[in-house]
């Protein structure tokens, strides 16, 4: 479907796959899983099933090329598919560089220990009685 009004995007989309996460208040906390359309420097394209997704709101959002906020810019429905243009807004932090600040975060965070029990990430004290490959 092509749009008879003049294009106003300034940056090149590309095709993307694979999973976005859309997150807001409405007023209480919504995350909404979707699948991402296409990319630019600018912004994104998505599918999902949330119709409570509104014309101007702010959205946060992780998807595979990176993650921050957004505005909604459009959205296109049929039927129950919704297609969402979003912008973005302050700055997207890449993926990969907000999965290792994730995991920096849980790798340093302590685990909590009920009952005795050990921290899971240190590898237990074996004797010299163990199964070996």
């Amino acid at each position: 479907m092509s749009w008879p009004g003049e294009e106003r995007r300034s940056d090149i989309r590309k095709p993307a796959t694979g999973a976005v996460t859309l997150s807001f208040a409405d007023p209480l906390p919504v995350t909404v899983s979707g699948q991402l359309r296409d990319i630019s420097a600018g912004g994104f394209r998505a599918a999902h099933e949330c119709p409570a997704i509104r014309t101007g709101m702010k959205i946060d959002f992780v998807h595979v090329a990176a993650s921050g906020k957004a505005r909604v810019a459009w959205n296109r429905v049929t039927g129950k598919a919704i297609e969402t243009g979003f912008v973005l807004y302050g700055t997207p932090v890449p993926e990969r560089v907000a999965q290792s600040a994730r995991t920096e975060q849980a790798r340093d965070r302590p685990l909590p220990a009920a009952n005795g029990a050990r921290d899971k990430r240190k590898p237990a004290a074996t004797g010299g009685a163990g199964r070996h490959s």
